[in-house]
């Protein structure tokens, strides 16, 4: 596959692509890129002698959010639309694996028997949403629906740092997501001491 020519293709299709309204300018995009090159990172963690199918793992992380537009079943038409613009740039096998992973991107029931490839890039999606993103995108929400920035501080507070553990299929996937946790709880902590006019960590100050 000619990965240059195909991420051309998929900018052209996603470029003013957001999903919520609120999100940036071809958030979806984007998305997919970081989810492509994480998918491809685990791989090399995971399977360090399995690199013949990260060309398929890349182009299934950038393709797998292409008809997420909030409406229902976004991965079977995520499929469908990725068959057929694709079907240039692929062959039949190539493009069998890329839009099964993209069908199956967002069913995280762990007692499916899904393949390797299907499984990095289903915990690559849900890892790009956590973490500095994660602040990211609570900021775009709270300034575009016109809430304060203590509203913003308690719904921070509410999160459960457990809740996505059973959805990641890899142990080194688990971890990722527990720094990524760590990382959130400590901003919302120090953000709400910032909130309050405090100074966080104020022990390394004189007096």
């Amino acid at each position: 596959m000619q990965l240059d020519t195909i991420n051309e293709l998929v900018y052209s299709l996603m470029k003013n692509q957001r999903s919520p309204v609120n999100h940036e300018k071809a958030e979806k995009y984007y998305h997919g890129q970081r989810t492509a090159l994480l998918a491809v990172n685990l791989r090399k963690r995971l399977f360090p002698e399995d690199a013949g199918s990260d060309d398929i793992l890349t182009v299934a992380g950038w393709f797998h959010d292409i008809m997420n537009d909030g409406a229902e079943h976004h991965e079977a038409r995520g499929a469908e639309k990725a068959r057929e613009v694709l079907r240039p740039h692929c062959s039949a096998e190539e493009l069998d694996a890329v839009c099964d992973i993209i069908c199956a991107h967002d069913d995280r029931k762990q007692e499916k028997n899904y393949s390797n490839l299907i499984k990095l890039v289903q915990d690559a999606d849900l890892l790009d949403h956590f973490g500095a993103f994660d602040v990211w995108r609570m900021f775009a929400y709270t300034i575009t629906h016109d809430q304060t920035i203590m509203e913003a501080m308690e719904f921070m507070k509410t999160r459960d740092p457990r809740e996505h553990l059973g959805q990641l299929n890899f142990d080194i996937s688990k971890q990722i997501y527990e720094e990524k946790m760590r990382f959130l709880m400590q901003f919302t902590e120090r953000f709400a001491v910032e909130c309050a006019g405090g100074i966080w960590g104020e022990d390394f100050l004189p007096g």
